[in-house]
């Protein structure tokens, strides 16, 4: 078990690393010096790429689509989406969930819990992101996640260690959710909070109480025993 278990590790572990390198060769290949103002990591523009992303471990870029530089404005959102990556250090985190991967291949539970963590990378920057917009700027954000809809994602896509503004349809569904209907979810979370909070405070104080009655006639009846 241990030889399997070794075998598929290494196994994982060359895919992921061939199909890093072959994306890596294609982007390069094809990627042009684009002058960015604020921008903390150089920027590319590249046909390689299907939607904007960021790559790279130790000398992450930014890599933008010939469509994303049409709109100064969709193109601003675009950078301001990746440098959150980039303060988020999301570029690490895809390694280590690429890592854990290699070392769990035969978990599925390692998988989804690799996808749902690239979800909730994505689903954080959205919402620093916005911060630093402007709540104003829900509708077009959201815009802008559907204009660069990459399609559906594949099993494989998950291991290739870039950040996109947009992945899968279900992804992107989610995403579009959170961003329109974030309001009612305050709501419902503050509410949810505050039962959680009173039902946690009146368990305690009740079980407090009960438990002090119950010493005083402890100690009462031991008294009147000693009296006796």
């Amino acid at each position: 078990l241990a030889g399997v278990w070794l075998a598929g590790t290494f196994l994982t572990a060359g895919v992921v690393g061939i199909m890093n390198r072959q994306y890596r060769r294609k982007v390069y290949a094809s990627r042009k010096r684009y002058c960015a103002a604020d921008c903390r990591i150089p920027v590319y523009i590249s046909k390689a790429v299907d939607t904007p992303c960021m790559f790279g471990l130790f000398r992450p870029a930014v890599y933008l689509t010939p469509k994303a530089i049409r709109n100064s404005k969709a193109m601003r959102y675009v950078l301001c989406h990746e440098m959150t990556h980039y303060r988020h250090l999301d570029h690490i985190w895809a390694v280590v969930r690429v890592f854990c991967i290699c070392v769990h291949w035969f978990n599925p539970l390692v998988w989804l819990a690799a996808g749902l963590s690239r979800q909730d990378c994505e689903l954080a920057c959205d919402e620093d992101t916005l911060a630093e917009l402007g709540e104003g700027e829900r509708i077009f954000y959201g815009r802008i996640l559907l204009d660069f809809s990459a399609g559906e994602s594949s099993l494989l896509g998950g291991l290739q260690l870039s950040t996109a503004v947009s992945g899968g349809k279900r992804q992107l569904k989610e995403r579009l959710m959170m961003i329109v209907g974030r309001p009612k979810k305050y709501i419902s979370a503050l509410t949810a909070g505050l039962a959680l909070v009173l039902l946690c405070s009146a368990v305690a104080f009740t079980g407090r109480v009960e438990g002090k009655v119950e010493g005083d006639i402890a100690d009462r009846q031991e008294e009147r025993g000693g009296k006796e």
